[in-house]
């Protein structure tokens, strides 16, 4: 879905894909996330909620330690996908990263 180098801190989420990934989003489908660095973060909704868990009012984002070279792996589900186009979609936040590449199968 994309390659190339976007360090995510606070202030500057990884937005590149946030509304270009719902036409590729379907239960059961693997979103990946390759990232490097050392910090935290997390694949979020564009109002920064957790769309893996789909709880109202949920205040753990979901953040992974970061360390190195790693794959943020997310499997799509039917509520989680309409939690992202219910809340504009897709970004990955946190501090301390950075993404170089998205990939769906």
């Amino acid at each position: 879905l994309w390659e190339g180098s976007h360090y995510v801190d606070w202030g500057t989420p990884f937005d590149a894909i946030q509304i270009s990934v719902k036409e590729h989003l379907a239960p059961g489908r693997v979103l990946r996330f390759y990232v490097n660095g050392n910090g935290q973060g997390a694949a979020t909704t564009a109002w920064w909620n957790n769309f893996t868990t789909c709880l109202d009012g949920e205040t753990n984002r979901g953040d992974i330690i970061i360390s190195g070279d790693q794959v943020l792996e997310y499997t799509l589900t039917a509520a989680g996908i309409d939690k992202l186009n219910a809340e504009d979609g897709l970004l990955c936040v946190g501090s301390g990263y950075t993404v170089t590449k998205v990939t769906i199968e």
